[in-house]
């Protein structure tokens, strides 16, 4: 009987001391914040990059420039003009007269008849048209015409315009001189220039 009462007595303590075990499939909502950390993030913490659309400026200071229409042409003295298309001489400064605290200063420099074996490949090629039309820049006034032979031999010099006309078919090199006026100086009561030879590599076509 003692021993009955003992058993009993040993049963309720083991059954006291147990802790109660959920059903499979089930969790206190103590365990489950435990193993399921919180993932919710604010809108006002959330890390998620922004997207920007390409034709978005995100630069205030930013600023377009248009490209010219028109580009401005070689700071040459002349060009000549045929048929809408524009060439441009080689070009020589041959003299220049300029107003100095001391006075006029005067340099000349050296024709391109002595140089024309060397600056053969600069100069651009031109055919002769008898409506062609030659543009000075403000300011560029004419002097004469010299012509010279593939063998740079001169043929003609200080010359008008018209003499192109009396050319036979071939090949010259055609030098238009011309001067450039400049600054007026009050002083002296006369502007300051400087001469330009302008040479083409000119072909004359057979009529």
């Amino acid at each position: 009987m003692r021993k009955c009462f003992l058993l009993l007595l040993a049963l309720l303590l083991f059954t006291g001391c147990t802790p109660a075990v959920p059903p499979v499939g089930e969790q206190t909502s103590q365990d489950f914040a435990t193993a399921v950390p919180d993932t919710t993030v604010s809108p006002a913490e959330s890390t998620a990059p922004s997207t920007v659309s390409p034709t978005e400026n995100t630069s205030s200071d930013t600023e377009t420039t248009a490209m010219p229409e028109v580009l401005p042409l070689p700071d040459t003295p002349l060009s000549i003009r045929y048929e809408n298309r524009e060439t441009f001489p080689y070009v020589n400064s041959l003299w220049a007269e300029s107003w100095t605290e001391y006075g006029w200063l005067s340099g000349d420099g050296m024709s391109v008849s002595r140089k024309f074996s060397d600056i053969q490949a600069e100069l651009p090629p031109l055919v002769y048209h008898k409506d062609w039309e030659i543009l000075y820049q403000d300011g560029v006034s004419f002097l004469y015409v010299s012509i010279y032979s593939e063998d740079y031999e001169r043929l003609h010099h200080n010359e008008e315009l018209s003499v192109l006309d009396e050319l036979s078919a071939g090949r010259y090199y055609l030098v238009i001189t011309v001067k450039k006026q400049g600054d007026y100086i009050e002083a002296s009561q006369k502007h300051e220039s400087r001469g330009y030879e302008c040479v083409f590599a000119l072909e004359v076509s057979g009529s």
